[in-house]
């Protein structure tokens, strides 16, 4: 690019994956302050992994826990909405099952996302090493550009007060 070439940021979707800790009700600001200075549409999704790990067997599957973890997830969308988002926001809420990482893509190419917004707790070490790292992932793999922010660090959002 030239510098007398100019260009301008367009986004249409926003989409930000929540596990309704506190580190990702930050992403959700984040992404609530791009919907709404952008006129963008808020996507904002929470993927049920009712796999987990299991010290002897490996990966185990819990498929009778599967439904009440997605109604419950449901419920706490819809109430992440209507406390979090301003009505002038349009939003859609979504519930998927599986692997948060390959959900998350799944979605963002198939609803053309702009901008993913995710929260990382920016673990490192050993706990990295077990926890792994969702937005690491995400940030490899996803169709789109991908802010991550961290649990505690620079802030550019003023609070809505």
């Amino acid at each position: 690019m030239t510098a007398s070439t100019s260009s301008s940021v367009r986004l249409k979707k926003v989409l930000v994956p929540t596990d309704f800790s506190d580190c990702s009700a930050k992403a959700v600001q984040y992404a609530i302050s791009f919907a709404s200075q952008f006129n963008a549409k808020l996507y904002v999704a929470h993927v049920v992994n009712a796999y987990t790990e299991g010290a002897v067997y490996g990966e185990v599957y819990f498929p009778v826990y599967e439904e009440e973890f997605v109604k419950s997830s449901d419920k706490m969308l819809h109430r992440l909405k209507d406390e979090e988002v301003p009505n002038d926001v349009t939003v859609e809420l979504i519930t998927r099952s599986g692997n948060p990482v390959v959900e998350v893509c799944e979605l963002a190419k198939k609803e053309d996302i702009d901008l993913i917004v995710i929260s990382t707790h920016g673990y490192t070490g050993v706990r990295h090493l077990l926890l792994g790292s969702v937005a690491e992932n995400l940030v490899r793999h996803a169709p789109c550009p991908v802010l991550v922010v961290r649990e505690n660090g620079h802030e550019f959002i003023e609070s809505r007060s």
